[in-house]
């Protein structure tokens, strides 16, 4: 009899941790996810500016006029997993690329940057 109310116990004891620990894990991840998106688009930033500098004050028509002397590839942005670039901002994934007001970030629906 002691050795089945241990057990529940246990049981109780491992799903209580298990409901308190996923929030935290999910949160965690997300807020890595962030940080390698900002990482990403900061080796994007500095591909821009190593062009800039080298093409008299021009920027790049769109981001794959960096590849590949400026950047191997374009990174993924994280959260969605993606590396298309789009010049207008619709919240599918990969990197927004602005231009005209010389703006690059996730294209994704949050406060990433």
């Amino acid at each position: 009899m002691r050795k089945k109310i241990l057990i529940i116990a246990l049981f109780v004891g491992l799903f209580v941790i298990m409901v308190l620990g996923i929030p935290y894990i999910a949160k965690t991840l997300d807020e890595a996810r962030k940080g390698a998106t900002k990482g990403n688009r900061a080796a994007i930033l500095a591909a821009v500016s190593i062009y800039y500098s080298e093409n008299n004050g021009k920027r790049p028509v769109n981001l794959d006029a960096l590849i590949p002397k400026y950047i191997e590839q374009i990174p993924e942005e994280p959260i969605s997993k993606s590396n298309k670039n789009v010049t207008r901002f619709d919240g599918t994934g990969g990197w927004y690329d602005n231009p005209e007001m010389l703006e690059i970030k996730a294209n994704v629906k949050g406060n990433v940057q």
